[in-house]
């Protein structure tokens, strides 16, 4: 990219609610864009740890710079964003220049921008990582139904996989046998949250489970599949349910086999922090699967989530880990 896309406005995240007034009018400095990524990262429901307690000091506002930058694309990608899809893109590919290009004057604007370049900077982070990202939610944007697991796992690899490898990088623990294993566990991480929002996402009409699984468990030409959450009050009425359960087990035993996988990388790890915060975003991984695995077609209906009990069973769970 050579240049920015002329008459594109960047929006203010819209998950960011105590910056919305920011405009092309305000400049920031490294020390306030960082704690915007912070007060981000720290103000969103997630399933898993984020910059924890256990991750170094030093480490934590590169952290919340990632998170952060993935947030705001995220908002960019969200058919809430009232803009269109070729706006949409724009946005995100002015979002890729200034990363690429790092001196440009209009990153003293956005405080995500300047704080991720300074971290990119800082932790000889590759650009082509965050791209990679980006690609992700411009499939967002454009999404359509994967055909095949293979598809799904594709996508897993932009929108997942470059957050794992960047936290490697991070701690200088990336290699070619790390990344490998910590893409398993971000991608299930990934898989885990596709099952866990699938009520939500029918409303969205978004099918996140593939074609040819579908086909396979004779579910694809299921009239009302788009709007099974309607028939909540009633769910008898729906004779797939036995389909269901057993596409679920299925996709539960993908993710769970690719989950326990990768969790071999924390023997590789030689970081005892970034070691015990990868047990605790696998054990966080691990009950919300097996919240999912208790529900089974009733995920059709409605979202489960961790609760205080949850947390403190994944943290017992991480200090009594067994290899």
């Amino acid at each position: 990219m050579e240049k920015l896309s002329p008459n594109i406005q960047f929006p203010a995240p819209f998950s960011w609610a105590d910056f919305k007034q920011i405009d092309v009018e305000n400049t920031f400095d490294l020390d306030s864009a960082y704690k915007i990524c912070q007060s981000i990262a720290n103000n969103h429901y997630e399933n898993f740890p984020i910059a924890s307690f256990f991750i170094p000091k030093h480490l934590r506002k590169h952290i919340y710079s990632i998170y952060a930058f993935a947030r705001y694309a995220d908002d960019i990608a969200d058919e809430k964003s009232n803009s269109d899809q070729a706006t949409r893109v724009a946005i995100l590919e002015n979002l890729e220049y200034l990363i690429i290009n790092s001196d440009d004057e209009n990153t003293k604007h956005y405080p995500i921008i300047l704080a991720l370049n300074e971290t990119i900077k800082q932790m000889n982070l590759p650009v082509d990582t965050i791209s990679r990202l980006l690609t992700a939610f411009k499939m967002d944007i454009y999404f359509s139904q994967p055909n095949t697991f293979d598809d799904l796992m594709n996508y897993c690899e932009y929108s997942a996989n470059p957050i794992g490898e960047l936290i490697l990088r991070l701690f200088n623990e990336y290699n070619e046998e790390t990344a490998t294993l910590s893409n398993k566990i971000t991608s299930a991480l990934q898989l885990i949250n596709f099952w866990q929002d699938i009520s939500i996402d029918l409303k969205n009409n978004r099918r996140y489970i593939p074609k040819s699984l579908m086909d396979q468990y004779l579910l694809q030409n299921i009239p009302n599949f788009d709007n099974v959450h309607t028939n909540i009050e009633n769910p008898a009425k729906i004779e797939e349910f036995g389909q269901f359960n057993a596409l679920f087990e299925y996709l539960f035993s993908e993710t769970e086999n690719l989950l326990n996988d990768g969790s071999k990388l924390i023997n590789k790890l030689n970081n005892k922090k970034l070691q015990f915060e990868i047990k605790l975003i696998v054990n966080s991984g691990r009950r919300i699967l097996a919240k999912e695995k208790s529900r089974k077609y009733h995920l059709l209906f409605r979202r489960p989530k961790l609760n205080i009990i949850d947390y403190i069973r994944i943290l017992l769970k991480s200090i009594l880990w067994k290899y």
